[in-house]
């Protein structure tokens, strides 16, 4: 194949901008996807598919029936239909006993995500399920050791399928993947007292590294050296006990920073090889049940979106450490989640990320809701894009499997490349019917890209933006 190299100078991007602060997610603008009455049942643990059969993302839940004795478990998985509704696509029972979280990734290599259930039965059973076009695969049990936690999916030495990392004991661990739901046991370090484990390529090499937080209220930083095979980096604090740890761009500047938190968070920004520096601390003044972090506006600075006891609140970055409070979206004496976590992508396809999270109403309801984000229609209907030529957004960047390029609303006819930082075009994308267009990560022979940092250029008659993509395993 051949390849010619592309490169323009300068590189930039107009973002649209609104003279008007407006709010990121509007509180009525919400979809039910799925209720229990919560005497009887308890959804928990939303996790995202962003890719299903049907090409659009999805949300996955458990839930827990404990009308009878024993509890029943079952998962059900909503696919989203691209204009605002949801579907279900499966629902199964007979999970193990005490299934109590779940991650959704793609486990072999089909572009699909697939679901990966952890069960606290004696001894304890994951089971891997691999997406069809009509549900799940039958389950392949993998039996691990005794207090294992599977924090996340990632290719870690190349060579797909995808491999698991988490804890086992206190020790950072990873199962390296064999195909067919079958992994081999690899140890990363020895007894540290690891609590909280996340994956992200922090040196811009192509490969995955590991962060890790301890019971000493400090992380680590292990870099991938290929094949398995990890050396310490460095390590910092302080931290909050027991931190939630996420790895996101919190300034803009494409690589991946440390946001830890608990109590409150703390900040760390990676100065571009993976080494970091004290960014700040946060204090939303409330215990947090589970965070996430996502650059909700797509303004380049990451957002939070906290879940407590009694609120969901969207917390709005600036780009240097420090959140500001947008709007409550769920606000309730009674307690608004169970144990949990959120959910984020284009559900609607519009081009800006939406949220999923499960909420307990007056104790009588348990529902699985979408808060739909509003900042890309205002982007078009306000007028406050830049009209004398050609600008974009891009959405869920960093991205796994799917992003989506928003150019501004002028009518133009508009090419799309992506290249490689060695300036090598690797794909083209046609615009979709919808104005957007829309990239699955591969390349034009239609193998998956490795992770690491692209170019994407859009090409019309008034010129050239370009920007850069961060593909995260």
């Amino acid at each position: 194949m051949k390849y010619v190299a592309r490169i323009f100078f300068p590189i930039s991007v107009i973002f649209w901008t609104s003279s008007v602060e407006a709010s990121i997610f509007s509180g009525s603008n919400c979809t039910e996807i799925f209720m229990q009455a919560s005497w009887t049942s308890l959804i928990y643990y939303p996790e995202c598919f962003d890719n299903l059969p049907a090409g659009f993302p999805g949300v996955g839940v458990i839930n827990k029936y404990y009308g009878s004795s024993p509890s029943m478990y079952s998962y059900l998985l909503f696919s989203s239909d691209g204009s605002g509704g949801f579907s279900t696509l499966v629902y199964f029972f007979d999970l193990p006993q005490y299934t109590f979280y779940c991650i959704a990734g793609d486990l072999n290599g089909d572009n699909i995500a697939d679901l990966f259930l952890a069960g606290s039965s004696s001894p304890w059973e994951f089971n891997t399920y691999y997406t069809t076009e009509n549900g799940f695969s039958d389950s392949y049990t993998f039996i691990p050791n005794q207090q294992t936690r599977i924090w996340g999916i990632c290719d870690m030495d190349g060579d797909s399928p995808p491999d698991l990392y988490g804890t086992s004991g206190g020790t950072v661990v990873a199962w390296c993947g064999e195909g067919f739901g079958q992994y081999s046991l690899t140890e990363i370090t020895g007894s540290v007292s690891a609590i909280n484990v996340c994956a992200a390529d922090l040196d811009s090499d192509g490969d995955s590294d590991i962060i890790y937080a301890t019971t000493n209220c400090d992380f680590h930083v292990l870099l991938n050296q290929g094949e398995m095979v990890f050396t310490e980096y460095g390590t910092y604090d302080p931290i909050q006990a027991s931190s939630q740890l996420e790895v996101c761009d919190l300034n803009g500047d494409d690589f991946p920073d440390v946001i830890a938190g608990n109590y409150a968070f703390t900040t760390f920004i990676n100065t571009g090889s993976a080494e970091f520096v004290y960014g700040g601390d946060f204090d939303p003044g409330m215990y947090l049940d589970y965070y996430a972090v996502h650059d909700f506006d797509m303004d380049d600075c990451a957002d939070l979106a906290i879940l407590c006891d009694w609120n969901l609140d969207i917390y709005k970055g600036d780009g240097a450490g420090s959140f500001d409070l947008q709007p409550t979206l769920y606000s309730s004496s009674y307690a608004v989640v169970s144990p949990t976590s959120l959910s984020i992508d284009d559900y609607d396809e519009d081009g800006d990320p939406d949220l999923c999270c499960v909420i307990t109403d007056s104790g009588y309801e348990t529902m699985l809701m979408c808060y739909w984000n509003t900042t890309y229609s205002q982007g078009c209907e306000n007028g406050s894009q830049n009209d004398e030529g050609l600008s974009f957004r891009v959405s869920t960047n960093p991205f796994r499997n799917n992003v989506t390029i928003l150019p501004s609303c002028s009518g133009q006819q508009i090419q799309m490349e992506i290249l490689d930082l060695s300036g090598r075009c690797i794909n083209t994308v046609l615009q979709g019917s919808d104005g957007l267009f829309h990239w699955d990560g591969r390349g034009i022979t239609g193998e998956q890209a490795p992770s690491g940092v692209y170019l994407v250029n859009l090409i019309s008659d008034t010129g050239i933006v370009s920007a850069k993509l961060v593909k995260l395993e």
